[in-house]
């Protein structure tokens, strides 16, 4: 069932049951009299009347309707509904008066008393309008703010692709300059490995399925394919150790996640300096969170060309640190860390899920 087919159902439920509710309140008191004539003639007159009232909700919801469509002004709208409920509500007291005639009753109404009871249904089918604008109001706000949501979580979902997307060319820029010094300097067969090696992570990369998020083992994978293409550079001068428990690797992280922090490390750490460096990767769970740790043993911040206790504004690290903040907001973070022995570590802290998760605002 569709969603205004629901709503549809749920609005004549809810009118029956309101008018049913009221065509109870108001006999209730006769029924314990009901051998008494007077009585009898009563509760028909509450009958006809709830009825003839509950008919005429058919045309007033097609006047409330109208109004909420053009959307007139407030005076305006609050007239029109006015002679509307009273047109009705007199119509719907005249057909009751004229029921408990015909069932014997000797009850009279005059004028004064047909205008009096009349007013007070309009009163109760006025009130019915104001329900119904109420409600209407409620879904007009829910529908907005559903939009606004939708609106927001595209935006953010639009960023999050522009962020992943400006890792590639941040990465191919690095790898071809690479490539061209191993050129310069005539390592020819070096330069033709770093370029199978390079073609084979990018088409890792495009290959999968794009979204925001992938498993961590995936991540890993990737992150070990781009360290064959440095170590065709560096050779021996790298060492690599990596360290994951089993439900690390099982854990949801932004996709392209490990690689900006890698080729940070080694470019800035181990690259630079003279002789064998190492990267370590760390993956751990504890207390529903996935913490990574990427360190090297390399130059420390005094001589690196992204310093400072912070985040660096370099593209890989504030790339990351944007949409962790847009994937997790408060529950994720990236620090940036100088250990006193050399060298440099980014830790990393998001939520432990296996689901994909809504973007927080």
């Amino acid at each position: 069932m569709s969603s205004n087919l629901r709503r549809l159902f749920s609005f004549w439920t809810l009118q029956s049951l309101g008018w049913g509710a009221l065509l109870i309140v108001s006999s209730a008191p006769y029924i314990f009299n009901i051998r008494e004539r007077w009585a009898r003639e009563l509760i028909v007159y509450r009958t006809v009347s709830a009825v003839c009232f509950f008919a005429a909700s058919f045309p007033l919801r097609i006047v409330c309707r109208r109004q909420w469509r053009l959307g007139l002004p407030i005076p305006r709208t609050i007239f029109i509904l006015l002679i509307s409920c009273f047109v009705l509500s007199y119509l719907s007291i005249a057909i009751a008066f004229k029921a408990e005639t015909a069932s014997g009753s000797n009850r009279q109404f005059d004028a004064i008393a047909l205008m009096g009871s009349a007013c007070l249904g309009g009163i109760i089918l006025l009130s019915w309008c104001g329900l119904y604008f109420g409600v209407k109001n409620f879904h007009a706000l829910e529908t907005e703010r559903h939009r606004s949501l939708t609106l927001e979580h595209s935006a953010r979902e639009a960023q999050l692709r522009a962020l992943q997307y400006q890792i590639h060319p941040h990465f191919l820029f690095n790898t071809l300059n690479a490539i061209s010094t191993l050129i310069a300097e005539h390592q020819n067969d070096e330069a033709e490995t770093m370029v199978t090696r390079l073609a084979g992570y990018f088409r890792a990369t495009l290959e999968r399925t794009v979204g925001n998020e992938a498993p961590f083992e995936e991540e890993l994978l990737l992150t070990r394919q781009y360290l064959e293409i440095e170590k065709a550079r560096l050779g021996k001068r790298l060492k690599i150790h990596i360290t994951t428990d089993s439900a690390s690797l099982k854990c949801l992280v932004p996709h392209l996640l490990l690689q900006p922090l890698v080729e940070n490390a080694i470019r800035h750490g181990i690259a630079p300096r003279h002789g064998t460096g190492s990267v370590s990767i760390d993956a751990r769970t504890d207390n529903d969170k996935l913490h990574i740790t990427v360190s090297d043993d390399g130059l420390g911040p005094q001589v690196r060309s992204e310093s400072g206790s912070g985040i660096p504004k370099g593209v890989g690290l504030a790339n990351i640190e944007t949409r962790i903040r847009n994937l997790y907001g408060e529950s994720g973070r990236i620090e940036l860390r100088w250990p006193a022995n050399g060298g440099c570590e980014a830790v990393l802290e998001i939520p432990y899920h296996q689901n994909e998760i809504l973007l927080k605002g």
